[in-house]
């Protein structure tokens, strides 16, 4: 399941998203700037454990994503072709 932590972070903009791993499990992304993010994320210790012990990565699901894996990759390997 997603992390408290991404729930938290709410929907993230395709512009800010520093860089990204897929696995068989999750979603790993790297945000631009964590502290737009962390804003958002009423509850301090989830806030704070995006922050400091995630470095402002969040992990995402894939089970809770409305996609293949093959489709999720292609999206942000279009993207990031894209914005280059």
């Amino acid at each position: 399941n997603t992390t408290p932590v991404a729930k938290a972070a709410g929907l993230i903009e395709w512009s800010d998203i520093a860089d990204y791993q897929i696995d068989e499990r999750y979603i790993h992304v790297a945000i631009k700037d964590p502290e737009k993010y962390a804003q958002r994320m009423k509850n301090f210790f989830v806030s704070d454990t995006f922050m400091k012990g995630q470095k402002g990565a969040l992990a995402i699901s894939i089970a809770e994503v409305d996609a293949t894996n093959d489709e999720i990759a292609r999206y942000f390997y279009q993207f990031f072709n894209d914005s280059l």
